[in-house]
């Protein structure tokens, strides 16, 4: 059997026989995602609803409660007293929504079997509730309870 007068190579000689190989992938991926890069940007993803329901959110003055639909509780909940807004005029208690704030997006898809639930609870919450429409945008609407 042979055996080599050589050592074995170092994990540090590895390492180095690695690295212009390392650097000719990351200038190769530079160079191939440098044109893609512009779909990174946020206004490539930007939309008149996006702008709207930002609006609408950014409209709720800070660590106010509300009481909102299921696609807004998540943008909400970091900064404000947040319930879930359901048909019938109740929060996600069973309680009579009370909340000096409730926004809503009309075209909301939570409830499948009534798409037309949030519409109907802003009604239901303009005529009954005391509550005024502060702001309306992009089939978002911002209600105001009234004193």
């Amino acid at each position: 059997m042979f055996v080599s007068d050589r050592a074995a190579p170092t994990v540090d000689t590895q390492l180095r026989r690695l690295i212009p190989a390392a650097l000719a992938v990351a200038v190769a991926a530079t160079a191939m995602l440098g044109p893609l890069r512009q779909f990174l940007q946020p206004s490539v993803y930007a939309c008149d609803r996006c702008a709207a329901r930002t609006a609408i959110i950014a409209a709720v003055p800070a660590n106010e409660p509300v009481a909102a639909d299921n696609a807004l509780v998540t943008a909400l909940v970091d900064e404000h007293p947040t319930l879930l807004a359901a048909p019938g005029l109740l929060d996600s208690t069973g309680n009579p929504i009370t909340a000096p704030w409730v926004p809503l997006d009309r075209y909301s898809t939570a409830r499948p079997d009534n798409p037309a639930w949030a519409s109907t609870l802003e009604n239901q919450l303009i005529n009954f509730g005391h509550y005024r429409q502060w702001a309306a945008q992009g089939g978002y609407a911002l209600l105001r309870r009234t004193p």
